[in-house]
């Protein structure tokens, strides 16, 4: 989708889409000055149609980078809002809508679609889909009702055209970015055919991302390095106490990232010495035993570690305004410093996050020989199925397994 219009339009245009963007004055007024510059250096070459060619030629007249390669950070700061200026004007050119904004979540839709996004997720409730899901794919899906608003189309009318014009934004993005995008799409279309939205299915409109064949492989930490990891945190301060049992709780009992920031008082029977949550993924109950260490490092933080503030939650936030963890937070950040305090070399591939350290725990589990049954149980998968991945990553018990080809040759 390009935009024809002249100059100044294209120019007018772009104005009102930062503006309907929510964009804070002091941004606009920088990148609607440098579009005046870029009008100015266009008549004087006599030219009243704004494309990509005229952005570069702008920039490497008024703007020219010297020396050869430098990120945004090595150039003066009129250069660097020049190139930001142009970047957004080949977006708002090829696509109608600004590609490359963070500020999705502040664009206002037009009342019909806002009301079309709550009725999605209320739909996709019904239909079964957890929570976390459903508003991951509105979140999605709001992405592309701005892109029909910003170019002016209606949701009844959505075509090849625009399924091709929507995912045409996201090309240079990652296979698995893509993946989720044409699912959430997939996913939406039948509730607007469902629901009477569009005058005609779109479902085969959408085209397909092959599925890469093989399973994916958790990252495993050996038992030394989890013990270092642990060790690593200075338990005498209150952000210490805080990590060391989130921590803990990840790599003692499996817990999801999403329970953990969720765990509140009630969820806690001391008398029992038992966690009893709701999952957050999956809605299903999960009960666990809690064993003294993880207690008592819960216990040490709620005492002298964490700020006193009127939250349910166990776990908070140690920067102001003190309030829980987001229910999307994936606490990256807290691995990852004790990781780097430890001095634990993950490689350049492997995958160690949060959720690493419950993959450790199952397949910790797996080489005490407690029963896949059971392992489900604990980590609150809802089928085998999800257990499957974990006898990928313990090879010691899986030779065991193994046959000796001369044993089968010799009784053949």
């Amino acid at each position: 989708m390009i935009i024809n219009m002249t100059l100044q339009e294209f120019n007018a245009k772009f104005a009102d889409e930062l503006r309907r963007m929510n964009y804070p004055f002091t941004n606009i007024s920088v990148l609607t000055g440098k579009s005046q510059e870029l009008v100015t250096y266009a008549m004087s070459q006599n030219i009243w149609e704004y494309n990509i060619d005229l952005g570069m030629n702008f920039l490497s007249t008024w703007y020219p980078i010297k020396g050869g390669f430098k990120t945004f950070a090595d150039v003066d700061i009129h250069t660097r809002n020049a190139y930001w200026a142009i970047g957004m004007m080949n977006d708002l050119l090829l696509h109608g809508v600004f590609t490359t904004s963070r500020r999705s979540k502040l664009v206002p839709l037009s009342a019909q679609n806002e009301k079309t996004l709550w009725d999605y997720e209320a739909f996709q409730l019904k239909k079964g889909f957890s929570k976390s899901s459903a508003l991951r794919y509105r979140n999605n899906m709001r992405h592309f009702l701005i892109y029909l608003d910003s170019n002016k189309i209606k949701l009844e009318n959505v075509g090849e055209e625009e399924v091709v014009g929507f995912l045409s934004i996201y090309i240079d993005k990652s296979k698995q970015y893509l993946e989720t995008l044409v699912n959430a799409l997939k996913r939406f279309s039948v509730f607007i055919e469902e629901t009477n939205l569009i005058k005609s299915s779109i479902q085969h409109l959408i085209p397909a991302v092959s599925r890469i064949s093989a399973p994916r492989i958790p990252s495993v930490w050996t038992d030394g390095d989890v013990d270092k990891l642990l060790e690593s945190v200075d338990r005498g301060n209150p952000l210490g106490r805080r990590d060391y049992a989130i921590l803990s709780l990840a790599a003692k009992l499996g817990l999801r990232t999403g329970d953990i920031c969720a765990l509140s008082f009630e969820n806690i029977d001391w008398e029992n010495k038992r966690i009893d949550i709701i999952q957050h993924k999956t809605g299903k109950p999960l009960s666990l035993p809690l064993p003294n260490d993880v207690g008592w490092a819960i216990i040490e933080y709620l005492k002298n570690g964490r700020p006193e503030a009127d939250f349910p939650n166990i776990f908070l936030r140690h920067v102001s305004p003190i309030q829980p963890f987001s229910e999307r937070s994936s606490m990256g950040g807290v691995i990852s410093r004790y990781r780097t305090i430890a001095g634990i070399d993950i490689g350049e591939r492997a995958k160690r996050g949060m959720h690493s350290l419950r993959h450790t725990f199952a397949t910790r589990l797996l080489r005490e020989k407690v029963p896949l049954e059971t392992i489900a149980e604990m980590l609150g998968h809802v089928g085998m199925s999800s257990v499957d991945i974990y006898l990928s990553v313990e090879t010691e018990e899986l030779r065991r397994c193994a046959l000796n080809p001369e044993e089968v040759y010799a009784n053949a």
